[in-house]
């Protein structure tokens, strides 16, 4: 708690800090930028808000997200009968408009849930 309460305080100066972890969930609210590299490779880069503006957890009928796939990169699904899960990435943010019209349920996805996606897309394509 110290050690956070410290960094917090020191966020505020002009100061750059360089936390290498794996409790991105209890880090995430310090955060303004984020890398994150996976067995050396650049798996994502930017500001903290905006990676997060655009990754989301869509639920709904298989059929109805599988046409909207072109507008999103699926890092991960899973599916049960005709109802899917998928963990996406959206840059067109204006395709979610279609996406709710069209009842499917839209989630923020967070920063450690977004990472652990990105493991798993890696390591599938490895």
């Amino acid at each position: 708690d110290i050690f956070y309460d410290v960094l917090n305080e020191a966020k505020a100066s002009d100061r750059i800090f360089i936390v290498s972890t794996h409790l991105v969930s209890e880090m995430a609210h310090l955060f303004d930028d984020v890398v994150m590299l996976n067995q050396g490779k650049l798996m994502l880069e930017g500001a903290c808000d905006t990676l997060l503006s655009k990754a989301f957890i869509l639920r709904g009928e298989q059929k109805t997200l599988s046409d909207n796939h072109k507008h999103m990169r699926v890092l991960e699904t899973k599916q049960l009968g005709k109802t899917v899960a998928l963990k996406v990435i959206i840059e067109d943010l204006s395709v979610l408009q279609t996406l709710k019209n069209k009842a499917i349920d839209i989630e923020p996805l967070s920063l450690q849930a977004l990472f652990i996606a990105l493991t798993k897309e890696a390591a599938s394509h490895a």
